[in-house]
């Protein structure tokens, strides 16, 4: 890697270019894969971007491919090229919808895609969410633990509420709070959700004090401590699908049955955790909001992939200096919802608008609490709970140095005035 592209400085040029952009996953072969990799470490521009700007060059050149749509109808496959283009003849390339992204028509896709979230006051209260998040200084293991102490057992109970009925807040806080469920008669999968959660916490805090890049391991790590104990039998001894490793047989999932191949998957994640390390930008809940609807859509494992979406979520989120956010159970129709709208027509913005709404139904409370505290004046503020105290004490002192004057007692027979 050059040193232009680890200081960050990206050709003005190709920052243009990028911010106009409407993506579209393309899965490659290893060979050009490495050619573009290759590329990209000489001259520091980011590889996916390379790929990207030789697709320009075709579509503004009309060289053209001739192709033949296979199994689900998601999926296009080139089965040779078009004797005026010599660019990766009999090479597979793989859209998620259709291959109109490529002349810049069709659905929208990708980050720059997204239309504006609705109500400038909407986001307005996300940005002082997310100010207030930034005046916290959550830098630490520890930071994140005092932040986090609620939230992270709410986020756990809705999380896994959403897939799982069995679960329940008293017994989530209960595995969090003691380690242990007092006379459980539910299923025993909840259970280990549940402690697969509090593990994951555990594990993904110091990662994310380290600002510790999304990358292929860590979501695979992170899948196996949240799904570990949990898979049925159909899909541990019959299909031999495991914790922490991708899919081997297809699974679909929504109502445009959406997922990748099997054997796509290494390459799509790949390709979807490079788009995120290379954005640049500052509308990161945008970005957040394409990285959850793409990873979700690309179904990667077995099972669980809500559960680790929705974890990664927030870890991009909190390495990026944004709050994290709960899904909601009792908004699980508006999620899925969302995402069904990018398996549909791959447009983000109803899951950044959900995002943005969620995030502030999170943080409400929170926000109310530091607005009322930076309304008081400024000598409470400094000293907060002590400074009560010593207005009481002072008042106690007060009254206990006023002199003595008792009336004098009175006869029993004398009339009250």
């Amino acid at each position: 890697m050059t040193d232009k592209r680890r200081a960050g400085q990206t050709p003005p040029l190709l920052q243009l270019w990028i911010m106009k952009r409407q993506g579209v996953a393309i899965s490659l072969d290893s060979d050009p894969r490495d050619c573009f990799q290759t590329q990209s470490q000489e001259s520091g521009i980011p590889y996916q971007a390379l790929i990207n700007l030789s697709l320009s060059d075709c579509a503004a050149q009309n060289r053209q491919l001739q192709m033949k749509r296979k199994g689900r109808g998601l999926r296009w496959f080139v089965e040779k090229s078009d004797t005026r283009n010599d660019f990766f003849p009999d090479r597979r390339l793989y859209a998620p919808r259709n291959l109109a992204g490529l002349t810049g028509k069709g659905a929208q896709v990708g980050i720059s895609a997204a239309k504006n979230i609705q109500g400038g006051d909407r986001m307005d209260k996300y940005e002082k969410i997310a100010a207030m998040w930034r005046e916290w200084k959550v830098e630490t293991a520890a930071d994140i633990d005092l932040r986090l102490h609620n939230f992270r057992i709410l986020f756990a109970y809705h999380s896994g509420k959403i897939e799982n009925p069995d679960v329940t807040y008293s017994d989530t806080r209960e595995i969090f709070e003691n380690g242990r469920v007092v006379n459980y008669t539910g299923e025993p999968g909840a259970v280990f959700e549940l402690k697969n959660q509090k593990l994951c916490y555990e594990f993904l805090k110091h990662k994310i004090a380290a600002r510790e890049p999304l990358t292929a391991e860590l979501v695979k790590e992170t899948h196996a401590i949240l799904t570990g104990g949990t898979y049925d039998e159909r899909r541990y001894v019959e299909r031999g699908e495991r914790p922490g490793a991708f899919k081997k047989h297809d699974y679909v999932t929504g109502r445009e049955e959406v997922g990748s191949m099997p054997e796509d998957v290494p390459a799509d994640v790949d390709f979807l955790l490079g788009e995120i390390r290379d954005f640049g930008g500052k509308e990161i809940i945008k970005a957040a909001a394409y990285f959850h609807a793409r990873f979700e859509y690309i179904h990667p494992f077995a099972d669980g992939n809500g559960r680790v979406g929705r974890t990664l979520l927030n870890y991009f989120l909190m390495i990026n200096g944004h709050p994290p956010v709960i899904v909601h159970d009792e908004d699980r129709a508006g999620y899925y919802a969302a995402l069904e709208a990018y398996d549909r027509t791959e447009d983000i913005s109803p899951l950044c608008g959900f995002l943005v709404s969620q995030t502030e139904k999170t943080w409400e409370k929170s926000l109310e609490r530091e607005e009322r505290r930076a309304a008081r004046p400024v000598s409470d503020q400094a000293g907060g709970i002590p400074s009560v105290i010593r207005r009481i004490r002072t008042a106690q002192k007060e009254t206990r140095e006023q002199p003595c004057t008792a009336p004098a007692n009175k006869r029993r027979d004398e009339p009250e005035r």
